[in-house]
């Protein structure tokens, strides 16, 4: 048992939440009908009970509904400070601090951390792998994967075709260079007649080689007797060709040495002449302008030259009837045409050498030419034979006509 105002406020604790709970659970008014028809919303419900006070005692004590009292003060409960409101000069006031900041990592753009920070451990998930080397991340997020290796096709294409295009650029360039060089070097050649082939003989040297002014210079020029005609005349010993004994009878007899000289009047190479200064051959012919022909066909070319003299002819036999007078014998406008091949393969090579002994006793100080030579007389009239008495020419010495034409033939080559 309490105390009589204990029990007091028990019982009117008790009152006041019966009264609450029949103010709650009274149903609310139905609403107003309006004249025009319309509904209005419903009233909220009020705090308080909308039943009037009963009366009664006038000295009962009133209690508010439960939502609206106060709790129970214990005197034994420790003291709680109230909020301060917001805007209240006692509250603290915040303060920014300013941090130091790393500039290094503020911009940097990857990763970065000082010495002696901790930095986060590796995501597990970046080693994990499909079943095709697919990377984690690339799954989650379902974007296609591209094996290494494999990617890029049309870009290697390209790559490949920009090389092909250039290795042809330069193939081309090359060919061009190489064509224009080779076209120049055997036009030069043409021009100018100068030989570096190789020495074909073993006794004989490059004119090039001893003569910067090549081919200016006199030229000892070995050749042999190979070839002898007589068909211009009824008498085969009124024409004669010297030395007298072909290759076929004597491969010593029958050698010759030519002795002539080339100049040029202009000191230039495209203007050549010819001179013999070797009187065995009793060649009248002096500054015979040489002319260069076949050139680039390295068989066939060489310089060239022709003329035409009266041949003097001492028959080897009575040609008198059986007196054995003397006599001699002359060949007008007899032709002489030459061919000096200007290279190693002129003529198809394989020079004869001199025979030995010959080329220094015969060369006349001029120098040996190394190349290929042919040349021969040749005539289709029949002679024009005297008496010569006391050295001078008498009575003429009649000769009939032959069927063909005389021929001297010399070469030094394809024997």
């Amino acid at each position: 048992m309490g105390s009589p105002d204990l029990q007091h406020s028990k019982s009117s604790s008790s009152s006041g939440s019966s009264s609450g709970s029949t103010a709650k659970t009274s149903p609310p008014s139905s609403p107003d009908n309006e004249p025009d028809g319309l509904q209005r919303p419903p009233r909220p419900t009020a705090h308080y009970s909308s039943t009037p006070p009963r009366r009664g005692n006038r000295h009962a004590v009133h209690t508010p509904p439960a939502t609206h009292r106060l709790g129970v003060i214990d005197e034994d409960s420790p003291r709680v400070a109230p909020d301060i409101p917001t805007r209240h000069p006692d509250r603290p006031r915040k303060t920014v601090a300013f941090l130091p900041v790393d500039a290094k990592r503020l911009f940097s753009f990857s990763a970065y951390a000082r010495p002696g920070e901790d930095v986060p451990p590796p995501d597990v998930y970046e080693k994990i792998t499909g079943p095709r080397g697919e990377k984690f991340e690339d799954l989650r997020r379902n974007r296609p994967y591209h094996p290494p290796g494999r990617g890029g096709g049309w870009r290697r294409m390209v790559c490949l075709g920009c090389v092909a295009f250039v290795i042809l650029v330069v193939l081309g360039i090359a060919l061009g260079v190489g064509l224009g060089v080779g076209l120049t070097k055997r036009k030069g050649a043409s021009s100018q007649p100068v030989s570096t082939d190789p020495v074909p003989a073993d006794n004989t040297t490059s004119p090039s080689s001893n003569n910067q002014n090549y081919p200016l210079g006199t030229f000892a020029i070995p050749t042999y007797l190979t070839t002898t005609n007589t068909s211009c005349t009824s008498n085969p010993a009124t024409w004669r060709c010297y030395p007298y004994t072909t290759y076929s009878q004597s491969t010593t007899a029958s050698f010759s040495t030519l002795l002539w000289r080339i100049t040029s009047p202009t000191n230039s190479t495209l203007d050549l002449q010819i001179s013999n200064t070797n009187p065995a051959f009793s060649y009248p012919f002096t500054n015979v302008p040489l002319t260069l022909s076949n050139a680039g066909d390295l068989q066939q070319s060489a310089f060239t030259f022709s003329f035409t003299f009266r041949k003097q002819v001492i028959p080897d036999a009575d040609i008198t009837g059986g007196d054995n007078a003397a006599t001699r014998c002359y060949y007008n406008n007899t032709l002489v045409s030459v061919r000096l091949y200007d290279n190693a393969q002129g003529g198809g090579g394989n020079v004869t050498r001199p025979p030995s002994g010959q080329s220094d006793t015969q060369n006349g100080g001029g120098e040996l030419w190394p190349y290929a030579i042919e040349f021969e007389e040749r005539i289709a009239e029949p002679p024009e034979c005297f008496r010569y008495v006391n050295g001078e020419e008498g009575a003429v010495v009649p000769v009939d006509e032959g069927v063909g034409e005389c021929v001297c033939g010399y070469r030094n080559f394809g024997l």
